[in-house]
């Protein structure tokens, strides 16, 4: 994403409201395309532009779908909202850090991984094989609320990356990013495998796709 492409705007303006845990756990399931954990009628909710959507799903792309001024993160959740026909998608970057918590030179204090990804993604094992599903263990969803609320986002209109690709879906990347251990990445990343969309070139660019077939 580069200046011009987006909108940037502040986190007020995009209303999310999640359930502070998930008690119950969740349906984690493997698509052959991602790994998605369905959230509907779980209770996140999404107020945006006098429309109120609710959380159907998020599931996750190695290596990030968006790139920022040229540059990829090691994984992407999206956030799937629905409202009747329309579509809205948060999209959180996800970085990684060592699962070492203190700095053992100066034991300083360091970032520390999502509880929600990590327990989440500690039934990774239980779908290795696309079209297997499981229950993921309860997981908290305070952490995510309060990076979204002091997010700003670069919204855009845009598609689903994935089918049927539909057009016309409001999309917001926010500028926080989630953490993953590098441990805990390492054991997604042999299930999910690559499954991120060609990136999209800017709008009014040459389309890189059809370049690439005249050359």
């Amino acid at each position: 994403m580069i200046n011009g492409s987006f909108t940037l705007v502040p986190g007020s303006e995009l209303k999310v409201s999640l359930p502070d845990r998930v008690t119950g756990g969740a349906t984690f399931e493997n698509l052959g395309s991602t790994v998605e954990v369905v959230m509907e009628g779980l209770g996140g909710t999404l107020e945006l532009e006098g429309l109120s959507y609710e959380l159907m799903q998020f599931h996750f792309h190695n290596p990030s779908e968006h790139v920022d001024n040229g540059v990829s993160m090691p994984m992407e959740m999206h956030m799937v909202f629905s409202h009747e026909e329309q579509l809205a998608v948060i999209g959180v970057y996800v970085d990684l850090v060592d699962t070492v918590s203190l700095n053992p030179a100066r034991l300083l204090p360091r970032v520390t991984p999502s509880s929600m990804l990590e327990t989440i993604f500690s039934s990774i094992d239980d779908i290795a094989t696309p079209g297997t599903e499981t229950e993921t263990r309860a997981f908290s969803m305070t952490g995510l609320s309060d990076l979204l609320a002091s997010a700003d986002f670069k919204r855009y209109s845009g598609s689903l990356t994935t089918p049927p690709c539909s057009e016309g879906v409001a999309w917001s990347v926010s500028t926080k990013n989630l953490i993953l251990s590098r441990s805990t990445f390492a054991k997604v990343r042999d299930v999910v495998g690559f499954n991120s969309r060609y990136t999209q070139n800017t709008p009014g660019m040459a389309n890189l796709l059809a370049l690439a077939r005249l050359s």
